[in-house]
């Protein structure tokens, strides 16, 4: 199993969406994610991570203070709450190509 740690803050619902939408067209499919806001609860996200598709897959939660630093707070505070063997991070902006996690658990 892998976690996919996607640090955010302020982004559109479109760009979160994409970045998600990635993660679902993945080959190796045992994975979750985790999206955490930097400092603030954030409504797109939560609504992302709360639909349908992603129910199962996908946890919304906002860090504990505000980092203001681009994701790096964001990420080691996330990691004290992961248990999987593998984690890895999606920038909210970022897309992993279809491959991704399955050459990551191969390497």
């Amino acid at each position: 199993m892998i976690t996919v740690v996607t640090p955010t803050y302020k982004r559109p619902k479109d760009i979160i969406e994409r970045a998600v939408g990635s993660l679902r067209a993945q080959t190796y499919t045992k994975w979750n994610q985790v999206i955490c806001s930097d400092g603030m609860a954030e409504e797109i996200p939560k609504k992302i991570a709360e639909a349908e598709e992603n129910r199962h897959r996908v946890r919304y939660t906002n860090s504990s203070k505000s980092y203001n630093d681009y994701g790096p707070g964001v990420r080691a505070e996330v990691l004290e709450t992961v248990n999987t063997e593998y984690v890895c991070f999606l920038d909210d902006d970022n897309i992993l190509m279809p491959t991704y996690l399955e050459k990551m658990i191969r390497h």
